[in-house]
């Protein structure tokens, strides 16, 4: 079994050579019941030097904001915003498990048969803690495409040091998100 099966793109350090084009953005759900056409994951590991609204780790918009982004958002929080152009969504992880100065291993699952977008921070599924009822969010099934522009911005607002980043064309299964987490930290 490939353990690193849908990798699209690995880097250590932050840095990936030359541009990078964002995942297939496309979130309409395939006839086939294993394609994984419209899901995608994002796995970096993140040092913040402080926990400032709006540090972005990933953006693939365009000009008319259609594409995902990833950042940090209030309560020490990272969130993933998507946008057709026309419509939108958004997940945050659990409200304070970002600390500033601290090595940080998120998971960001996007499952385009599903509709869900979830995280799994330090190896743990994110399950709403006391302020949500579920772990996870859904988005509308006619989101669209959210490819945006042709390339993907690492970290260019970020406080801190990105330490790697592993993008995925499908969504990693919440065990595989664990795997990579401890292979983070052994």
């Amino acid at each position: 079994m490939k353990t690193s099966s849908g990798l699209g793109r690995r880097s250590s350090g932050g840095r990936l050579a030359g541009p990078v084009a964002p995942l297939s953005g496309d979130l309409q759900e395939r006839k086939a019941p294993t394609d994984t056409a419209g899901s995608f994951s994002i796995d970096p590991a993140v040092r913040f030097n402080d926990l400032t609204h709006g540090q972005v780790l990933l953006d693939s918009r365009d000009a008319a904001g259609r594409g995902y982004l990833l950042r940090t958002a209030d309560g020490g929080t990272a969130r993933l915003e998507l946008s057709d152009g026309w419509q939108g969504a958004f997940w945050d992880c659990d409200a304070g498990l970002l600390k500033a100065n601290t090595l940080h291993h998120l998971v960001v699952i996007v499952d385009g048969r599903a509709k869900v977008i979830c995280f799994v921070v330090y190896g743990v599924l994110t399950d709403g803690s006391a302020q949500r009822q579920f772990g996870f969010g859904r988005f509308s099934p006619i989101l669209k495409d959210i490819s945006g522009g042709r390339d993907l911005r690492i970290a260019p607002d970020l406080h801190g040091e990105l330490k790697h980043l592993r993008l995925y064309n499908r969504a990693l299964r919440t065990s595989e998100a664990v795997g990579n987490f401890h292979a983070l930290v052994r």
